[in-house]
């Protein structure tokens, strides 16, 4: 009788058929490094919801809401919020747990259950309340991953972009045109009866917070959208499905994950699907990179997709990490400084599973991780950050 074997993740179902394509001969070997450098893009394909900022108040009752735009549940285990510091982990939002599509979850300044009373808001609205990490009037909301990637940010301030709104005792929410794009003109200041339901709470402040109607509303389903380094050039592909005649693609490219540019447009042609553009100078010396596209449909409105990035390691910089794949045994990661790191290990659902320090270049066993895919983000003293994915077959 055939034995049926059940795996609990994705990264330990892939491990597994790495382990065989790895043990079944010489042969299969190079059939291995191209599974799991496809394996390793879809991981980082999948590393970057549409978990997006939709509202958010900086006096009063103060919260942000974040909402998953996305058709996919989103686990925020390792997930994190910053203002204007720009640091991933400053404030987790691990507690949201899991956000299910079209869920709005809120952080707030005063105690979860002080908000809730105070909006009216049901049980079922997940709150994380005594957020210390102010902010302020002309300020910066920063969403990152489980890895530490950006996934979202809005700079907002009326001072700094006049006629934008001043969330004093009355929030402000997305647009359509604004959702997943730093553009703070595109948000409107919530009134009794807005078109997001807006509403007062009991000491007469203005909101709605904890239900969102955006959504990332693409004139095109967007399947896949990847960036990858290529020796000096980034290469981008994406796939789409269904889509709008006369849709065109703005490849656009930022420095900082804040201010992006254009570098070349690409109209849709009828019954094409798979789209690819190689960026041939990115920059020379920049360590990370950020790519998006903008997509304008026939009524020339734009929608912007995730943001990817790309990290370029400049020579003496770099930090490697050897063997990989890690097959029963040590693993050997050399660093760019005689100092300390720290290295944060995520398995390929986002999740953290351990903490490492060190100093210098070092080894440390791998022989009791699960077999599996592995995001590794290393920080240095100097604030250097590095990412690598990594295979574990034991």
């Amino acid at each position: 009788m055939s034995q049926i074997t059940t795996f609990d993740t994705f990264s330990e179902l892939a491990g597994k058929a790495l382990t065989c394509l790895y043990e079944t001969g010489s042969q299969k070997k190079t059939l291995f490094v191209f599974f799991s450098t496809v394996l390793c893009s879809v991981i980082a394909e999948a590393a970057v919801p549409p978990v997006r900022i939709t509202e958010f108040m900086y006096n009063g009752s103060e919260f942000i809401e974040f909402t998953n735009a996305g058709d996919l549940p989103v686990d925020m285990t390792g997930w994190s919020f910053d203002d204007d510091s720009r640091v991933p982990g400053s404030v987790s939002l691990g507690a949201f747990g899991i956000i299910q599509p079209g869920e709005s979850v809120i952080l707030s300044e005063s105690p979860a259950e002080e908000f809730r009373a105070h909006w009216n808001l049901s049980g079922q609205v997940k709150i994380i309340g005594d957020n210390d990490n102010n902010l302020s009037r002309n300020d910066e909301i920063n969403l990152f991953d489980a890895t530490g990637a950006l996934v979202d940010r809005l700079t907002f301030g009326d001072q700094n972009f006049p006629g934008t709104p001043r969330t004093h005792e009355h929030s402000a929410w997305v647009g359509a045109d604004a959702l997943g794009e730093n553009n703070i003109a595109g948000w409107t200041l919530s009134s009794s009866g807005d078109a997001e339901g807006s509403f007062a709470s009991t000491d007469g402040q203005y909101g709605s917070p904890g239900k969102s109607t955006r959504s990332n509303a693409l004139p095109v389903t967007l399947v896949s959208f990847t960036a990858t380094l290529s020796e000096t050039a980034v290469d981008l592909r994406w796939v789409i499905a269904d889509y709008e005649e006369g849709v065109v693609f703005d490849i656009q490219r930022s420095y900082d994950g804040y201010r992006f540019e254009t570098i070349h447009q690409v109209p849709l042609v009828s019954d094409r699907h798979g789209f690819f553009f190689r960026d041939e100078n990115p920059a020379p010396g920049r360590q990370l990179l950020y790519y998006r596209l903008g997509v304008t449909g026939k009524d020339g409105k734009t929608e912007f997709s995730a943001i990817r990035s790309v990290e370029t390691d400049r020579p003496g910089e770099m930090i490697s990490l050897y063997p990989n794949p890690a097959v029963n045994g040590a693993l050997t990661v050399k660093t760019p400084e005689k100092a300390a790191v720290s290295l944060k290990v995520y398995n390929s659902l986002g999740m953290e599973q351990r903490r490492i320090e060190f100093r210098e270049n070092t080894s440390f066993e791998t022989s009791d991780w699960p077999s599996g895919t592995y995001l590794l983000h290393f920080t240095t003293r100097s604030g250097q950050q590095f990412r690598r994915t990594l295979v574990v077959i034991n």
